[in-house]
């Protein structure tokens, strides 16, 4: 779990941009609706709701291309549990 909650970190060099990642990212157990929309983001940001969007998805991009094989088979066998 560690591991998950890093990569943001260790992986994303804006700080605007991971703050928006760690936001997106957290998930209401109840519902498994996100705790913050890209409007709410967006607000807290002081910035247009598509450039919080945008932003997140460079992110994702940047820890997609940060994780390796062996770390993405870890995770996914962590979230199967």
């Amino acid at each position: 779990m560690e591991m998950i909650l890093a990569l943001p970190s260790e992986t994303i060099s804006d700080i605007q941009r991971r703050r928006i990642v760690h936001a997106r990212s957290l998930i209401r157990p109840i519902d498994e609706r996100h705790v913050f929309s890209y409007g709410r983001i967006a607000e807290r940001e002081h910035m247009d709701e598509r450039k919080a969007a945008r932003l997140y998805v460079q992110g994702v991009g940047e820890i997609a291309r940060f994780v390796t094989l062996e770390k993405a088979s870890t995770i996914r066998s962590f979230l199967a549990y």
